[in-house]
């Protein structure tokens, strides 16, 4: 018995796949002559003087079936329809700076999880714009507004991006690799554990930006102003640091393995417990900065200036590369057995 139902219901199903299938192929004026016939059908072998009978003999019933089933049957063709006029209005505002009906575009068709891949709407403003988990993979963004937007989980991959305003916006786990963000505007941004591997920021301001756990391995961050910035267990191995502004930034147990932090400004930054493991630090300018076991293994300290320091041993200084002529105090010259300057 169990083996009959069960064969039974299999057959059903695969009987209500063909249905599916068919149902979508054929034409619209078939499948309400269908849906009408199958009522007629069930009239015929119903009781009529049962209520079933009365309701299904009634005119109405025919009209309202015939007009569910239209309904459903054009669902797809009113969904190609919804993508055309969104993105018919997205191509008319091209080159405009403000648009209402193109910003509620971009965020119906990202809802619909439509992909905005090669998107270009460079100049436009788009800010407080809702795109989280967007495909924005090579959009043009350029000097695009985009202050307090939510782009959290999109991804940005080799996006378009220098001279962009990303000001307060939330860009949390967001895959940044490759972008372009030169000069690009990320002060208090939130790019918390996002991917930014490779991505240029030469020049960007990120004061006071959330990049906590970002992967910035590689990228360029040359000239850039990190000034307060939240770069705690970050990875930034083999990145491009040279003559960034790191003033009172948080580098703790961060990676900065291979980092080029040639004339950089540190001042006050935390970076206790950081990986500088054949950093360059030369030139460096270190004053008041923490290094609480910090690793400084094979760094390079030429002409770095270590005089105000924090927590900073002979042991970890003599650990570097070139740190006899580093620049120290008088105090810390004699704990490293170096003459008077």
């Amino acid at each position: 018995m169990k083996q009959r139902l069960y064969t039974i219901i299999f057959g059903l199903r695969k009987l209500f796949a063909k249905f599916s299938t068919k149902f979508w192929t054929l034409p619209n004026w078939s499948v309400v002559l269908s849906a009408i016939l199958i009522l007629i059908g069930i009239i015929l072998i119903t009781d009529e003087h049962s209520q079933l009978s009365k309701i299904l003999n009634n005119v109405e019933t025919i009209s309202i079936l015939a007009a569910v089933v239209l309904f459903f049957k054009e669902a797809p063709h009113r969904k190609k329809q919804f993508y055309y006029q969104a993105w018919r209005m997205i191509d008319t505002a091209h080159g405009l700076e403000n648009s209402y009906a193109r910003f509620q575009a971009l965020q119906d068709l990202n809802q619909e999880g439509v992909s905005l891949r090669g998107l270009d709407v460079a100049g436009a403003d788009l800010q407080r714009i809702n795109l989280h988990r967007a495909f924005l993979y090579e959009a043009n963004l350029k000097e695009t507004n985009l202050r307090a937007a939510d782009l959290s989980d999109s991804n940005l991959n080799k996006a378009k991006l220098n001279a962009a305003k990303l000001n307060c916006a939330d860009l949390h786990g967001a895959d940044l690799c490759g972008a372009d963000l030169c000069q690009a505007n990320l002060s208090e941004a939130d790019l918390s554990e996002a991917d930014l591997i490779g991505a240029d920021l030469c020049q960007a301001n990120l004061i006071g930006a959330d990049l906590i756990g970002a992967d910035l391995s590689r990228a360029d961050l040359s000239r850039s102003n990190l000034s307060r910035a939240d770069l705690s267990r970050a990875d930034l191995i083999g990145t491009n640091l040279t003559k960034a502004d790191l003033s009172g930034a948080n580098l703790s147990e961060a990676n900065l393995s291979e980092a080029n932090l040639s004339g950089a400004y540190l001042s006050g930054a935390n970076l206790s417990g950081a990986d500088l493991s054949e950093a360059d630090l030369s030139e460096a300018n270190l004053n008041g900065a923490n290094l609480s076991g910090a690793y400084l293994s094979e760094a390079d300290l030429s002409e770095a200036n270590l005089h105000t320091t924090e927590s900073l041993t002979p042991a970890q200084i003599k650990s570097a590369q070139n740190w006899m002529i580093g620049k120290y105090n008088q105090q810390l010259r004699q704990q490293l057995g170096l003459p008077p300057d």
